[in-house]
């Protein structure tokens, strides 16, 4: 005998493959964003480095206030969802956004240190 065909067991098999599909999706995603945004670990390190040589005027840039948003991402996860799905949704004008704010930051400690060594330097 055979068995009767169950619309609502195919429809519940149907959508947990095509979650399976989104969630798959989801992953290559999340992969390609990780590797884009892998280079702030540069500037984070650019950040510590003008932390530690005492340089006043770029101490608060140092850290970009990572552990501040963290703990607010914490505290509000509906929040960092929306965050997340932001990022992910305008994520090529934020990576040349946040490349040229950096290269900017770049300039302006290059900036900072070259004034401080000439002052310094043609003081008699």
């Amino acid at each position: 005998m055979a068995q009767k065909f169950d619309a609502l067991a195919a429809r519940k098999e149907l959508l947990q493959m095509k979650a399976q599909l989104q969630r798959m999706e989801l992953g290559a995603e999340v992969s390609v964003l990780k590797q884009e945004f892998a280079w702030l670990g540069a500037f984070k390190q650019v950040g510590a480095f003008f932390a530690t040589r005492n340089f006043s005027s770029l101490a608060p840039w140092s850290a970009l206030g990572g552990q501040l948003v963290q703990d607010q991402l914490k505290k509000h996860p509906l929040l960092g969802f929306v965050a997340s799905a932001a990022l992910v949704r305008f994520r090529q004008p934020l990576v040349k956004a946040t490349w040229r704010a950096g290269l900017g930051a770049l300039v302006l400690a290059g900036a900072v240190m070259w004034f401080k060594g000439r002052g310094g330097a043609s003081t008699p």
